[in-house]
């Protein structure tokens, strides 16, 4: 197999890890019809056998002419017995396999669905910032108006109370040449 998909978050990215899934299902779906094929296959060896009864067996070992007759057909009963007993330690195996394979891949989607719920989560926190982020830039910006707007009539109230000044000072130096010259 090609292992737990989980361990390869960090060389794949999110979006790869379903490709990953969909191989892993395709494998599992793989081993259920090899498993299916066996059985049917032994399901088949062991009808024919109950069909043919005990009596077949103990027929064939009765029928030898001879020992070295009846040694060869105890050896290939024997090899047809070890033959399907080796065929069902594989169906055995393949299934367990299969269901190994099938609980890894049910963890390795829940894995991904809480990995993308979180990855939801933290946009939606991100975008939460940025909203509030926004927001206080806006009111910095706006306070930065306010204050230019109080700076700029300060700055239009300093100037008439210099220009008034100005007009004063003026007026009392022409009324001060207008006193010196009527003396």
């Amino acid at each position: 197999g090609r292992g737990r998909i989980i361990g390869d978050y960090r060389r794949v990215a999110l979006y790869g890890v379903n490709r990953l899934i969909e191989e892993k299902q395709k494998d599992i779906d793989t081993k259920q019809q090899e498993i299916e094929q066996k059985q049917e296959v032994l399901g088949q060896r062991m009808s024919s056998a109950f069909k043919s009864g005990n009596a077949s067996t103990l027929d064939l070992l009765l029928s030898s002419a001879s020992f070295e007759e009846l040694t060869s057909n105890i050896y290939y009963l024997d090899k047809v017995s070890e033959q399907d007993n080796a065929m069902i330690d594989e169906v055995k195996s393949l299934k367990a396999d299969l269901e190994t394979q099938k609980a890894q891949l049910e963890d390795d989607k829940a894995a991904l669905e809480s990995k993308q719920a979180d990855l939801t989560s933290q946009k939606d926190q991100l975008s939460q910032l940025k909203s509030e982020q926004e927001s206080q830039l806006a009111d910095v910006q706006a306070k930065q108006d306010e204050a230019q707007t109080l700076v700029d009539q300060l700055n239009s109230n300093v100037q008439s109370l210099i220009d008034q000044r100005n007009a004063e000072l003026l007026a009392a130096q022409e009324e001060a040449r207008r006193m010196a010259a009527s003396r």
